[in-house]
């Protein structure tokens, strides 16, 4: 398809059309590309690359980067002391860390990477040479490859309420009396920022009530997007220095291509308060846990509706929802 005018599109047509079997169709100009297109840059002075992004939103908002103050930009710089300034505090100092946001020309650091010199190597890059080691006559893998690749994910994290739980052991006659209060815990900063790590995991399953009632879960009180991945490809084999970065190529693989909006999951309305502690008294020895478990759902306890309320309320986990 051809994004330009309509009398050098018919000219264009018309000219193909007399080479090349071919149909064109025209449409109109996108008016910007994707929000978490980024430009990679090397900094010659720390020897690291960093990535530089377009200003992507998530609720109205752009995420930001945390950066040393030397190295931020002039506006971000401005801003950081002019706050500084009202809040009755020193000017930030060189190396001191700070929040610079995407609209600001913020840069995040790639300075940790996942090595692909024992294998998984995306086939695109296998065809390049970054070819997995196989294994000789002994057993022994060898390297094959004829370049090294490294590559590190850049992850969106948006801070949100979560749910905190205290628990209480007590002797009660030959058993036990076990109390556990949840709280709510509301983060001062609800605004989302962007880190480098070189694997990004997906969650796994919600936790088990047992996890969440004993309190052998902690609530992150964040929810997480995979935005993309950042691969750098070295020269061909050898190399005259493997830590020289500089000279090595860049790959961006994006996972999101629009704008995001956050949605924080809320607290539903139950028949007892969720702040309500919650008692739970056994005859069972003291410190059998896994018996105390089992008896907790045999469900002839009085706390068993309040036991699965709060189980449903424990977790606060939104969603990012593309637009």
């Amino acid at each position: 398809m051809f994004y330009t005018s309509h009398k050098r599109h018919n000219r264009i047509a018309e000219k193909a059309g007399t080479f090349f079997p071919i149909r064109v169709s025209e449409g109109g100009r996108p008016q910007r590309s994707h929000p978490w297109q980024m430009l990679p840059i090397y900094n010659k002075e720390e020897k690291k690359w960093s990535g530089t992004f377009l200003p992507g939103l998530v609720n109205g908002l752009p995420p930001y980067v945390t950066m040393l103050y030397k190295n931020a930009p002039l506006e971000a710089q401005a801003r950081i002391d002019e706050e500084k300034k009202e809040a009755g505090k020193e000017k930030a100092a060189p190396n001191d860390s700070v929040f610079v946001y995407l609209d600001e020309g913020g840069a995040i650091t790639f300075d940790s990477f996942k090595d692909f010199s024992k294998g998984g190597a995306p086939e695109f890059f296998k065809k390049l040479g970054a070819s997995d080691p196989v294994a000789n006559r002994a057993g022994e893998l060898e390297s094959t490859a004829t370049r090294l690749l490294k590559s590190c994910d850049i992850v969106l994290q948006q801070p949100r309420p979560s749910l905190t739980n205290k628990v209480d052991y007590g002797i009660f006659g030959a058993g036990v009396r076990i109390t556990s209060t949840p709280g709510l815990f509301v983060p001062q900063n609800r605004e989302a920022f962007l880190i480098s790590v070189p694997v990004f995991v997906e969650k796994k399953e919600p936790p088990s009530f047992r996890n969440v009632f004993f309190n052998t879960f902690v609530d992150t009180g964040r929810d997480e997007f995979h935005l993309m991945r950042f691969f750098l490809l070295s020269p061909p084999l050898p190399l005259l220095n493997e830590n020289d970065l500089s000279i090595w190529q860049p790959f961006m693989q994006y996972n999101c291509h629009y704008n995001l909006v956050h949605a924080t999951q809320q607290i539903a309305k139950a028949k007892t308060n969720y702040e309500k502690p919650l008692t739970i008294q056994t005859g069972l020895a003291f410190g059998l846990a896994d018996s105390i478990f089992n008896n907790l759902l045999t469900g002839g306890l009085n706390v068993g509706n309040d036991v699965l309320a709060y189980l449903n309320q424990r977790n606060l986990e939104g969603k990012f929802y593309v637009i």
